[in-house]
């Protein structure tokens, strides 16, 4: 029985040894056959005998690349602006060097079939080469996102617009950091099923629109099912070149997409994806829906999307209620309005274990937060943004910073630190607008929690001799509870006071006496709480947490 085991545990562990031995790493450089510069960003591909992708990996900014895999036979290099490079491995585990011949991006090789129903044009041959060129940049977006992994703080933002206009309304920001190797963004439908079914769902009522990822212009069934052409030159776009596309089919119900790539010759790299929706309605076509992807190329040769968004059209029913949310979901009602709302993301920064970064050109805020009086507000005072997640934190001067802004409005709330028990934000009358890559100074005033509730009392905050009870119905979430009911009792149960909560569940009095024994009591149907006190502060707080 030993012999057995130490028998099958050498067996185990020749072949393991026989799998290490199968797979191989190849290194080298990939540089300009011209200038002999290194090439930052090159797609490095492995295949096997049979032509199957079995290692790949991009070049970083000295040009050198690294690619473990297993029965590698050959290697491809591609880069966006040159000619692909194809050869076979050589036998002895030596540095694989690859030069590569830059080429003008309308005459690179043809390698794809356009759909026979495209019509004719006489730029036809120009496009399609153009356009191996572009899914060499997009998959270098692919290939180096899943290799090169990076730290990214990312904002997602929802915004609605004044009508047809550009005009930012309103707008939410929510931030995510953490790792990140993949799609900010996925489409959510194959190529063959946008191709064959559209860029809208349409179930039961509901409606959901999609855009195109890398993956989904990159994939051949997409070159097949779209014709392309040469843009033409733009003056917003100086040394910058587009490729064009439409559905080579179209047919009636079918929501399709049609837009541009865009290229910087210089740089030769991609700058901007930008694509409308085909289909609609002409009033909602008047609008504009669609979207935009931008890149951008680091140092360390990682292509990145660091801007997208989809621009959807909201219909306002006669009732009051929208018919299509910020996320694409539509629901029944006739429309009597149109609003332009936009979802979507921004990468804020990205960092890389060797050291390399990138950093957007956001927007900066700095508040120097007084009292009343004239006093610096003490440090820790937080100041926070509707509705996003920015906040900041007073210094020793009293000084707050918050970054990486994105463009649009914002009105600016004070966390008191007897109010953030309710859950009530002071939310201040300033309203600023961020602009991109630059800085906004401001001085705030700010208001306390008795500020607030003498507000609400429409009394005098410098009268003596009363104590204020402030209070905040919610449920176990923290929403208000709306027309709950609250009364306020002495300790003999007579009534001194009662009324309703408002939509925001709130509710204060301001004529009790100091020193005074009180019981409130809270309810709303069934449920009911109350509480007994001795008010011995100018300011009580009362919380009641109705039970579902």
């Amino acid at each position: 029985m030993r012999r057995m085991r130490l028998s099958a545990l050498l067996l185990l562990i020749m072949s393991t040894q026989a799998g290490t031995m199968l797979a191989q790493q190849v290194r080298g450089s990939v540089k300009d056959s011209a200038r002999a510069a290194p090439i930052a960003g090159a797609v490095v591909i492995l295949l096997d005998s049979l032509g199957r992708t079995v290692g790949r990996s991009t070049t970083d900014q000295q040009g050198s690349y690294r690619v473990t895999a297993r029965d590698a036979r050959r290697i491809r290099v591609l880069r966006i602006g040159f000619r692909p490079q194809e050869r076979a491995l050589p036998s002895a585990a030596e540095p694989v060097d690859v030069t590569l011949a830059s080429i003008p991006l309308l005459l690179g090789e043809v390698h794809v079939n356009a759909p026979a129903s495209c019509p004719a044009r006489s730029d036809r041959t120009a496009a399609l080469a153009l356009l191996e060129q572009v899914r060499a940049g997009l998959l270098s977006t692919i290939v180096a996102r899943s290799q090169n992994r990076a730290t990214m703080t990312l904002l997602v933002f929802d915004r609605r617009f004044e009508g047809g206009s550009e005009r930012i309304l309103s707008q939410s920001v929510r931030t995510t950091t953490g790792i990140a190797s993949t799609e900010p963004f996925v489409a959510g439908r194959s190529t063959a099923d946008f191709i064959r079914y559209g860029f809208r769902d349409d179930v039961a009522g509901s409606q959901t629109f999609f855009g195109p990822d890398a993956q989904t212009l990159i994939d051949d069934t997409f070159a097949t099912g779209y014709c392309f052409h040469v843009m033409e030159p733009e003056h917003a776009r100086p040394h910058q070149i587009g490729l064009g596309f439409e559905a080579a089919q179209r047919k009636d119900g079918k929501i399709d997409i049609a837009g541009a790539l865009w290229v910087d010759t210089l740089a030769r790299a991609l700058k901007m994806l930008e694509f409308r929706y085909v289909g609609l309605d002409r009033s909602v076509s008047a609008l504009r829906p669609g979207g935009t992807v931008t890149f951008s190329e680091v140092s360390n040769g990682v292509v990145l999307i660091d801007r997208w968004s989809l621009r959807l059209i909201a219909g306002r029913a006669e009732s009051g209620g929208m018919t299509l949310s910020s996320t694409g979901e539509v629901s029944g009602g006739r429309t009597s309005r149109l609003n332009v709302q936009e979802t979507g993301g921004e990468l804020a920064r990205a960092a890389w274990p060797g050291g390399d970064s990138f950093v957007a050109p956001l927007g900066t805020l700095r508040i120097h937060v007084v009292a009343r009086n004239g006093d610096r507000a003490p440090a820790g005072t937080t100041v926070r943004l509707v509705d996003t997640d920015y906040e900041g934190i007073a210094d020793s001067t009293g000084t707050i910073e918050i970054a990486d802004l994105l463009p649009g409005p914002y009105t600016i709330s004070i966390v008191d630190s007897t109010l953030s028990t309710l859950g009530i934000p002071l939310v201040t009358a300033s309203r600023i607008v961020a602009m991109r890559d630059s800085t906004m100074d401001m001085r705030l005033e700010m208001e306390r929690a008795e500020d607030f509730v003498a507000k609400r009392c429409q009394r005098d905050e410098r009268i003596t001799g009363n104590a204020w009870v402030l209070g905040r119905v919610v449920t176990s979430n923290g929403a208000p509870v709306r027309d709950a009911e609250w009364k306020i009792r002495d300790p003999y149960g007579s009534s001194l006071v009662e009324g309703k909560v408002g939509s925001d569940g709130v509710f204060q009095w301001c004529q009790l006496p100091l020193s005074k024994t009180i019981e409130i009591e809270v309810w709303k149907g069934e449920r009911r709480l109350k509480e007994t006190r001795v008010l011995v502060g100018r300011l009580a707080t009362f919380r009641f947490e109705l039970p579902p």
